[in-house]
């Protein structure tokens, strides 16, 4: 890439260089998805690092806005504190551009400019609005979005579910475990339920739990890893979310977000992430199928004792009736 550069330079005396194009997204390794290394952040950061370049107009997958681990999130974190990127124009359906192919995320085209400082502008359907990309750790498609977040931001000073719930593996058993193990049977001494990949249920030894050990008696609250449909973003269904009584574990499969003395917390708390509130502003934060836990990074740790539902939550945090429909609207659209 270097040498193409410096030939294009020699060749264009004082003009304008502005490279174009649509860089292959992740290494052609074989392995489909997760064990796919991004490669698309290299393009860029070799075009950028060139002091001969004047813009840099590519498309990319838009995983990067969110992401939270490797390159992708690396990139935006350079990306950010470049602070030249003068225009993003988001699609949350990768269909829109390229009809054969589904891409996570959507895809985005960035251009930077050498010369561009100050706010970035963001287009998103038939919207485009300026924005300053370093205002959140993740960056926002939406001025409504962080309109919404701030204002919850700046009226909670408690925890969110983020600070409570388990990072990947809350059990250490592997999604795979009991294809490489054998199990134990329900009737074997110290057998406890483990729940497995549609939400089968196996049996474990409970002295083989190493990890969380003491939330084996806690009433827990359960999500998937990760979870996709066919539409641009990816919201999690109030189905998804499940309870895991006392006494019982999951394998990798399932993430665990909180875990309570008492089923009625619990349910409550089910009930909770289930109102649009709760699936909007984890909604934000998930533009592919995963689901880490910095996704609940904005989902308030409210007062269990009381029953929540959209019309509560709105009161409590002084959301306007322009920002609860557009909570409503979203939740329609991702749904």
């Amino acid at each position: 890439m270097k040498n193409m550069i410096e030939y294009i330079s020699s060749k264009t005396k004082n003009k304008k260089i502005i490279a174009v194009g649509n860089p292959p997204y992740q290494e052609n390794n074989g392995v489909f998805g997760k064990g796919s290394k991004a490669i698309y952040p290299y393009f860029m950061n070799k075009l950028i690092a060139s002091n001969k370049i004047d813009m840099v107009k590519l498309v990319l997958p838009a995983r990067w806005f969110s992401s939270t681990k490797g390159r992708p999130k690396a990139f935006r974190v350079g990306m950010v504190k470049d602070g030249r990127i003068k225009t993003l124009t988001y699609f949350e359906r990768s269909q829109d551009i390229f009809p054969t192919v589904r891409v996570q995320g959507g895809i985005c085209f960035i251009h930077w400019d050498k010369n561009h400082r100050g706010q970035a502008l963001f287009r998103y359907k038939n919207e485009a609005f300026s924005t300053d990309l370093a205002q959140f750790d993740i960056i926002l498609d939406d001025p409504f979005f962080a309109r919404i977040v701030n204002k919850i931001l700046d009226s909670w000073d408690g925890e969110f579910i983020a600070n409570q719930a388990c990072s990947t593996e809350p059990f250490g058993i592997e999604s795979f475990y009991f294809k490489r193990n054998e199990g134990a049977t329900a009737e074997s001494t110290d057998a406890i339920k483990c729940y497995t990949k549609g939400r089968k249920i196996n049996f474990i030894k409970r002295t083989t739990i190493k990890k969380n050990s003491d939330k084996i008696d806690d009433w827990k609250v359960a999500i998937p890893k990760a979870y996709s449909t066919d539409s641009g973003r990816f919201t999690l269904p109030t189905h998804q979310i499940f309870l895991i009584e006392k006494g019982a574990v999951c394998t990798a499969t399932y993430n665990i977000l909180c875990s309570f003395k008492t089923k009625a917390e619990a349910e409550k708390l089910i009930a909770y992430l289930g109102t649009n509130f709760a699936r909007y502003l984890l909604g934000l934060r998930k533009l592919t199928q995963d689901i880490p836990k910095d996704r609940w990074s904005w989902v308030p740790c409210l007062d269990l004792k009381k029953d929540w539902n959209d019309e509560k939550l709105f009161a409590q945090f002084g959301l306007s009736k322009e920002e609860q429909e557009h909570i409503e609207k979203k939740i329609e659209e991702w749904s």
